[in-house]
């Protein structure tokens, strides 16, 4: 039976109404507003390391997992990967990375750290995360050696976010 456009018409208004509410029945899974603890669990290594008679510079890379200190709930079972630029003299040290943050249905976050102040910030995501703001602070344990020549740690995170 040939059907015509008439007749296919609220087939197709059903379906560009669903795929039009699937965006925002996304965003109601991950609250629009909150606070949570994550612990991140990863390895840390230095991609470059410059010696200078003043001190040290390095990029290194950072990846790991990311569990809410709940048990479940926002940012649970998010995988990371970061990138950061140190220097480190005799007088002083400071820490820049940036960060994406990857859920299991693929949205990302997007992040920047500072680790002399113990802080980070949202710079954006996708998804569900689309318009997220705010940040918190962490505070990071080295664990012990792994393997080639990486350090595996864990980091508190406390967050606070909007999404606008």
């Amino acid at each position: 039976m040939k059907k015509t456009c008439k007749q296919l018409w609220p087939t197709i208004a059903v379906l560009a109404l669903a795929s039009a509410s699937a965006p925002a029945a996304l965003g109601a899974s991950f609250p629009r507003s909150g606070e949570a603890a994550f612990d991140t669990y990863g390895t840390w290594r230095d991609l470059a390391v410059m010696n200078t008679s003043l001190g040290k510079q390095g990029v290194e890379e950072g990846h790991g997992i990311i569990r809410n200190v709940a048990g479940e709930g926002p940012f649970d079972d998010m995988v990371v990967r970061c990138f950061g630029l140190w220097t480190a003299v005799p007088s002083s040290s400071a820490g820049r990375w940036t960060c994406t943050l990857v859920d299991t249905d693929g949205d990302t976050v997007l992040t920047t750290a500072d680790r002399d102040t113990q802080t980070f910030s949202f710079i954006g995501g996708t998804g569900k995360y689309g318009g997220l703001t705010g940040g918190g602070t962490f505070k990071g344990q080295r664990l012990h050696d792994a393997v080639g020549g990486e350090s595996a740690f864990v980091v508190r995170h406390q967050v606070r976010w909007e999404i606008k």
